[in-house]
């Protein structure tokens, strides 16, 4: 990913003759741009050769200013270059714009009394499992609930199913070997 509206000088690539291969040291290259999609146009400035078939160039901000840049590199004697930009407004280095001087933080208590924290998980653990089964996900705690009291296995179908013991939750496929006393993986 690279930001959007920045120039990107040197943008390295190789071309390579379409006939033998070998890198192509000669002649003239021509780049070309869409962004987003939109019409073709050529780049303000050329490839140039750098040695050994590499060759660059630089893209201006302007060419830069797009969320999806791509360049396609023609040469007459080389197989033609794609190359292709993801942009961003901000990159890496600048989400640590953060200025505790000027930005609202918003106030935010600290949970420390014990007390609250036990009571915080002793109502999870005893909220009822058939609160959450319409809408929990099969990798979930209910879900884990719900395999380890509320399942049979049939042929090679793991039925899981909701806290009546008759709606389906979600069913698995299972192999099993006689030998192996007998289910040898779930997926």
């Amino acid at each position: 990913m690279v930001k959007r509206n920045q120039a990107l000088p040197g943008v390295p690539f190789a071309l390579v003759d379409r006939s033998t291969g070998a890198p192509v040291e000669t002649g003239v290259a021509s780049g070309y741009i869409t962004k987003d999609g939109g019409t073709q146009v050529a780049t303000t400035n050329a490839p140039v050769h750098k040695g050994n078939g590499q060759w660059t160039i630089n893209l201006t901000a302007s060419e830069m200013d797009a969320a999806l840049v791509g360049v396609v590199i023609i040469h007459a004697s080389a197989v033609p270059v794609n190359l292709t930009f993801g942009t961003s407004a901000k990159v890496i280095a600048d989400l640590n714009d953060f200025d505790p001087a000027a930005d609202v933080v918003a106030t935010v208590t600290t949970v420390t009394n014990q007390h609250s924290l036990a009571a915080i998980g002793q109502a999870v653990l005893s909220t009822s499992a058939a609160t959450v089964e319409g809408s929990a996900p099969i990798y979930s705690l209910a879900g884990l609930i719900f395999a380890a009291f509320e399942s049979v296995i049939s042929g090679s179908t793991w039925t899981i199913r909701q806290s009546d013991g008759v709606t389906t939750f979600a069913t698995r496929a299972v192999a099993s070997d006689a030998a192996a006393n007998p289910v040898v993986s779930v997926s």
